[in-house]
């Protein structure tokens, strides 16, 4: 019992701390997405969008590549973890393809940078924030006397904060692309709005 109400809040400290990275990079694109409404061009794909669903299939296939090197005995474990890697990347590329589209972001290179960049390093960002919570509480139960892991903490802490605010600023980037698709408002006045002449009474 007593376990379990250590375990919870802790579980959920973790959560808030992975939630907050990922929101931080991902506000930009949050926050646009909420004013834009429901579009034709929400389920939009491009060919390119391929391209860079392949290149965000690399980081399970390094995975899968690094856990077998010298190994055989857990080759189904791998596997399944790959396949479990391998479906998340497609829900995240498949999400952002479709969020990208809503928003009217059409050009490659933006949609790339946000597909292989801003979204992998939001997720993987998120779980190392959690990890790196962990660490530093556990490292402050064991009570270490030497504290030279406390630098190398604030390193990745500082590593983390800096990737942070550089995928926010790539996001920003994706949605000025957006706003410069948009089309240019139309200040001619709408047919309903221009009063009703009647002829000329003879």
């Amino acid at each position: 019992m007593d376990g379990c109400c250590f375990l919870l809040p802790l579980g959920m400290f973790l959560s808030a701390g992975a939630f907050t990275f990922g929101y931080a990079v991902l506000k930009p694109f949050i926050a646009a997405s909420r004013k834009c409404g429901p579009t034709a061009r929400a389920g939009q794909f491009l060919l390119s969008d391929l391209l860079w669903l392949m290149m965000s299939c690399h980081l399970p296939l390094a995975f899968v590549a690094a856990a077998r090197y010298g190994r055989s005995e857990d080759s189904v474990v791998i596997a399944v973890v790959a396949l479990v890697l391998m479906a998340i990347v497609f829900y995240v590329w498949f999400r952002g393809v479709m969020a990208l589209s809503k928003l009217g972001v059409d050009r490659p290179i933006r949609r790339g940078v946000f597909l292989v960049l801003v979204l992998p390093l939001a997720v993987v960002g998120s779980l190392l924030t959690a990890v790196l919570i962990l660490a530093v509480i556990v490292l402050l139960a064991i009570e270490r006397q030497d504290n030279t892991w406390l630098i190398w903490w604030l390193a990745a802490a500082a590593t983390l904060a800096s990737a942070c605010v550089g995928g926010r600023s790539l996001a920003h980037w994706v949605i000025a692309g957006a706003a410069a698709n948009a089309p240019p408002p139309d200040d001619r006045p709408s047919a309903l709005a221009q009063p009703h002449q009647h002829p000329p009474v003879a």
